[in-house]
């Protein structure tokens, strides 16, 4: 368990590397058929998640950038810090929850084609990177706003907690289709 800020963000920017190297491993060694089946019958296709998981990670990466480090500093040495909310919204959102994903955020219905799309890598990728920026610098970010729900204030290891176990879910799903 990472006792300060530095290393939780440390963990989750190696988390989105291996979750981006797991969904590529899958994506090899599936046809396309098997990418576009749905299970069970009224859930998504393996590319249909990937395209869910894009949609959900554009308004997340949006309030990062605008708050991204601008200050050099030494590394962050805070303790981690989540709140009630953070907590909540990753257990039911995380590899354990089995939380609906509302309307806005559903799939497109043929999903992308069998593959890890370009832009979900991208942004597995810009996770990594921002996770270990945040990591690197000491200076304190102010309370960030859920996207999706701005009246909800949450820290930065919240927003990081709820990606990487929203995407730990998928990938899991992924693996198992």
């Amino acid at each position: 368990m990472p006792t300060s800020s530095a290393e939780f963000l440390e963990e989750c920017a190696a988390r989105f590397e291996g979750q981006l190297r797991r969904l590529e491993a899958v994506a090899q060694r599936t046809t396309d058929g098997r990418w576009a089946e749905k299970r069970p019958p009224s859930g998504w296709s393996a590319g249909q998640i990937l395209n869910h998981l894009i949609k959900a990670n554009g308004p997340y990466l949006e309030r990062l950038r605008e708050a991204s480090p601008r200050i050099p500093g030494g590394p962050r040495t805070e303790p981690v810090r989540y709140s009630w909310f953070g907590r909540t919204l990753a257990r039911v959102a995380g590899p354990q929850g089995n939380a609906p994903a509302p309307g806005f955020l559903a799939p497109d219905p043929e999903g992308p084609p069998r593959g890890v799309p370009a832009d979900l890598r991208a942004q597995l990728t810009t996770l990594a990177r921002v996770a270990r920026e945040f990591a690197r610098q000491g200076a304190s970010v102010p309370a960030l706003r859920n996207p999706f729900f701005g009246m909800i204030p949450m820290t930065l290891d919240d927003y990081f907690l709820v990606l990487v176990e929203h995407h730990e879910r998928h990938v899991q799903q992924v693996e198992r289709r």
